[in-house]
């Protein structure tokens, strides 16, 4: 009955006169919008960063990113990146940062920690607000061509904080079989690109990441092209974007919306956000975004 509806409705549109075309109206940019700030803004404020990959390549990546909420909040932004995982999670939880981008199990074990910790935002990256884990092996490596092919194998993961680099992994092979602790021969490289290098050069025979791993490989000089996927083990929620409590509300708001409207939509996001980690914009969160990962940490040892 729809389908034959669908013809008649065209040919009715067809004779109606052309409504006129709405002006676009303009990216908002900062000179375009009247913003108060809140006062008690810290100058600097300090954003803290996780080295999931190379801590280098993370500093300039991120350095357009500071210049822009420098701008936006009428401060100075200073990056702080965190020795590794639970070096983030204690700075966080303890507000030695005003503003950290955590990975989502980190969020969870600093939310844990501090629960007082206040969401703003998470990524939207690569157009999806979730990501995928990766299980990977090398072609040329022993033959791992399905999950039970693991067991008695050298695994790598990241750090037990990472969702992607090990809760995620870990949590698929339980469930398929294969207890990572009795069954494999585990090595942890706290970093993902570490755990590329090691699975590209040999010393391990698996290995657990996230799918954006493979650009930041490339971009260090590794080449990938020997890897492949044995299994894809879960969609993750973005990183979280965490303000200190102490700051005030309004404060928190300020950082939030200078967040949101930074979108690679406009000329002005494409060029701050061209180098961060395939992020296109932000999506407001609260903190049940993340009951997922929380799901899946309680069926994992750690």
């Amino acid at each position: 009955m729809r389908r034959a509806l669908v013809p008649m409705l065209l040919a009715a549109a067809a004779c109606r006169p052309p409504a006129p075309l709405a002006p676009v109206p303009p990216p908002a940019e900062r000179a375009q919008v009247n913003l108060r700030l809140p006062v008690g803004i810290p100058n600097p404020l300090t954003l803290g960063l996780m080295p999931v990959v190379d801590p280098e390549g993370i500093r300039e990546r991120y350095a357009a990113l500071a210049s822009y909420l420098g701008e936006e909040l009428e401060t100075t932004v200073e990056l702080r990146l965190a020795a590794d995982y639970s070096d983030a999670i204690r700075r966080a939880a303890a507000g030695e940062v005003d503003l950290a981008q955590l990975s989502p199990l980190a969020y969870v074990d600093a939310k844990a920690e501090n629960p007082n910790l206040y969401p703003l935002v998470a990524n939207i990256s690569e157009g999806s607000s979730t990501y995928s884990a990766y299980l990977m092996a090398r072609r040329s490596g022993v033959p791992i061509r399905r999950v039970q092919d693991i067991a008695g194998r050298k695994l790598g993961f990241v750090d037990p904080s990472s969702a992607s680099g090990y809760l995620y992994p870990y949590a698929f092979l339980i469930e398929r079989g294969v207890d990572p602790e009795r069954d494999c021969e585990i090595i942890l490289f706290r970093r993902h690109d570490k755990v590329l290098e090691a699975l590209i050069q040999g010393s391990i025979d698996v290995g657990a990441t996230f799918s954006g791993a493979l650009i930041h490989a490339e971009r260090a000089g590794l080449d990938p092209s020997d890897l492949e996927i044995v299994a894809k083990t879960g969609r993750i929620p973005h990183d979280a974007w965490v303000a200190r409590p102490t700051l005030s509300p309004e404060i928190h708001e300020a950082i939030k919306q200078a967040l949101l409207r930074l979108s690679t939509a406009t000329q002005r996001g494409r060029k701050v956000l061209g180098l961060v980690d395939s992020i296109n914009a932000f999506a407001p969160i609260d903190d049940h975004h993340y009951d997922r990962v929380r799901a899946v940490q309680r069926s994992v040892p750690r």
